[in-house]
């Protein structure tokens, strides 16, 4: 286990495998009325066009109720020499071990798309997950 720090300047360790880490306790005391907007976690699938080559479409992986709280502040990010806006949230939610969520996967959230950056366990009872995204503004967010 190494230590680092995430995105929410929290100290977060590590596991071997890179998949869940754990951050503060602070969140541990998110109360269970707060979790009240629903989402869709969606992972990548990949299928075979009509062509025979292939491209990703998203499917449902989980659907959950969350806690969102978004960044304030103003971030961006490059992409092909371009500047875009970007907006960063954390959202939490009960953590069930039979979910697997990691980073490669995205959540849907009232027509917002936002990319899974990290997916951190929080500390104390194993109760909650916390999972770090960022929407790019340029993109747009498709309804899905």
């Amino acid at each position: 286990m190494g230590v680092n720090r995430n995105s929410s300047g929290r100290t977060a360790r590590t596991s071997n495998t890179g998949a869940i880490r754990t951050c503060g306790r602070a969140e541990s005391m998110i109360g269970a009325g707060m979790f009240n907007r629903p989402i869709t976690i969606q992972k990548p699938v990949e299928i075979l066009t009509a062509t025979r080559g292939k491209a990703v479409t998203w499917a449902t992986h989980v659907t959950t109720k969350a806690y969102k709280r978004l960044k304030s502040g103003k971030s961006e990010a490059s992409t092909a020499q371009q500047t875009y806006p970007t907006r960063e949230a954390w959202y939490y939610i009960r953590y069930r071990p039979s979910d697997n969520i990691d980073s490669s996967m995205r959540i849907a959230d009232q027509g917002h798309i936002y990319e899974i950056r990290s997916v951190n366990l929080v500390e104390g009872y194993q109760e909650s997950l916390e999972i770090v995204t960022e929407e790019l503004q340029a993109k747009g967010s498709l309804k899905t």
